[in-house]
């Protein structure tokens, strides 16, 4: 699968640079797109170990929104070929194993205009 400043792969330094993001810039919107529940409650778990700011969550079956003091949000979801409507983002995690095919007919057209690089904090 091609990677792009939008669409990067799921690991963990990916994960503490979204959660680190989110923390700093107010109203940054992150994606995650995991394989299945279990990776699901498996990355919710990693997400709140790491994250320093106060935040509430939301888990809801196949998908989980964590949002921060400052507005900013992490969603995360079990990828399905279930269309995500309403849904913009700054920055996906994609985990390798799902579908080209999805990536591109679901989770890409949710990105904005502009990514928020680190180095701009």
């Amino acid at each position: 699968m091609k990677y792009d400043e939008f669409c990067q792969e799921l690991t963990d330094d990916n994960l503490r640079y979204a959660v680190d993001i989110c923390s700093h810039t107010p109203k940054y919107k992150v994606f995650i797109a995991v394989t299945n529940r279990n990776r699901l409650y498996n990355v919710i778990r990693f997400v709140a170990d790491y994250i320093t700011t106060p935040s509430k969550s939301i888990i809801s079956g196949d998908f989980c929104e964590i949002s921060f003091s400052n507005n900013s949000i992490i969603y995360i979801y079990a990828a399905t070929n279930k269309p995500i409507k309403g849904i913009r983002v700054n920055y996906s995690l994609v985990e390798n194993e799902i579908d080209e095919k999805i990536v591109n007919a679901i989770i890409k057209p949710m990105q904005v205009d502009y990514v928020y690089r680190s180095e701009n904090w």
